[in-house]
């Protein structure tokens, strides 16, 4: 059995016996770590008691989307929703979760080692302030080079924000606010859709999944917007405005100044309206520190230059 540090040392020198996985991840060092997540490994086993042989084909056409409580809330979704169907994703599952902090921290696990803890706070308080939306999607135009999982994640766009005049993306078209604010999620790899299955959903929801992805049979308009609807109901719209916000604080508590006001406003003895505190505390913070992400980049560009390789 070899430990994760000669997981890791194999991953770092390209052998390829450290990735059982070369249709589902081009990244050597994912594999060595999610080998022993224990996430992970629930949803492969199920899949693959489920798809056998067929896993890697049937994974292929399959994304997913996490539309965050910040999403929700800021009624980004429909826009996000005609995106998605123009460039050919279509959700064949849409499951409201409430998101914890316990799924928050293990969803970015292998990269909030190298993010602040004003950044991991602020994370903690978003996912409390409201209700998530997670869309299984089914790929309906393909791309002959990835999986579908890597094509939507080249059309979602950066955390930062897109430059002036780029083609508008997922992100742009949900107007995120800051790199906390950026309002959704879509795994990098097919490795991380199956991950990500297992953090947020338990054994029987995960059957559930697995039997609408075999049918592959999308969900109506009507069914989407109905979800959506009961969504919107349950969870008040807001301004996501963090200056707005800061001036509120000041107003209750005296001039904090920008570069303290993040901190100052995760204080639990700072009495703030949930949302006012998820909009300063991942405005007015420092989100790196100096490390590495455990798991570094999304292999996108791996996939492209490795496309004609067997897999």
């Amino acid at each position: 059995m070899l430990t994760l540090p000669r997981r890791l040392e194999l991953a770092a020198i390209g052998d390829p016996a450290v990735n059982r996985w070369p249709a589902l991840t081009r990244l050597p060092e994912k594999a060595a770590y999610f080998s022993l997540d224990t996430y992970f490994r629930q949803a492969l086993a199920e899949l693959e008691a489920a798809w056998g042989g067929e896993l890697a084909g049937r994974l292929r056409p399959l994304a997913s989307i996490l539309f965050r409580p910040d999403a929700v809330a800021g009624r980004r979704i429909p826009a996000c929703l005609e995106f998605l169907a123009g460039h050919g994703f279509a959700p064949l599952a849409a499951v409201p979760l409430r998101l914890t902090r316990h799924m928050a921290l293990e969803l970015w696990r292998y990269q909030h080692n190298a993010g602040t803890l004003d950044r991991v706070a602020a994370t903690e308080h978003l996912v409390a302030a409201g209700d998530s939306l997670y869309l299984l999607l089914l790929d309906r135009l393909g791309a002959p080079e990835v999986p579908a999982t890597v094509r939507l994640r080249g059309l979602k766009g950066d955390g930062a924000g897109d430059p002036a005049g780029a083609a508008p993306t997922l992100r742009s078209t949900a107007r995120i606010v800051n790199r906390i604010l950026a309002m959704l999620h879509t795994p990098d790899e097919p490795l991380d859709l199956v991950r990500e299955l297992g953090i947020f959903f338990d054994a029987a929801a995960r059957a559930r999944l697995i039997q609408l992805a075999t049918g592959a049979q999308p969900l109506t308009a009507g069914w989407t917007s109905s979800v959506l609807e009961a969504l919107h109901a349950a969870n008040p719209p807001v301004d996501l405005d963090p200056q707005a916000a800061l001036d509120r604080m000041r107003i209750r508590y005296g001039y904090v100044s920008e570069a303290e006001a993040g901190h100052f406003a995760a204080s639990p003895q700072v009495v703030l309206p949930a949302w006012d505190r998820v909009l300063i505390c991942s405005h007015y913070i420092s989100y790196d520190t100096s490390d590495d992400m455990l798991i570094a980049g999304n292999g996108e560009a791996q996939w492209r230059l490795l496309a004609h390789e067997p897999a």
